[in-house]
């Protein structure tokens, strides 16, 4: 994918992304929706993330149904990839 970025998003971004609607991440909104960047993720951090939104987030604590739903909409915009391996 010439020109394209790949991303691995940390787990707090698609919790502002998903959760919190977070208004500074508008421009990395802008360039997936203009297909400059690739947002990957492996098994591990979807469960990381599918963990975090389980959380108790005070006033945006989102229930089972809401929860799947951001993964759902996790999953259509990463590509998965197999786990990174250690650099070690």
């Amino acid at each position: 994918m010439a020109g394209v970025t790949r991303l691995v998003l940390d787990t707090n971004v698609w919790l502002d992304w998903l959760v919190f609607d977070e208004p500074t991440l508008a421009p990395l909104r802008e360039a997936y929706a203009a297909g400059r960047v690739e947002i990957v993720m492996d098994d591990a951090c979807e469960a990381e993330l599918a963990r975090v939104l389980a959380y108790d987030l005070g006033k945006h604590t989102i229930g089972a149904e809401a929860q799947a739903s951001c993964i759902e909409r996790c999953r259509k915009m990463a590509n998965r990839v197999g786990a990174l391996e250690s650099a070690a």
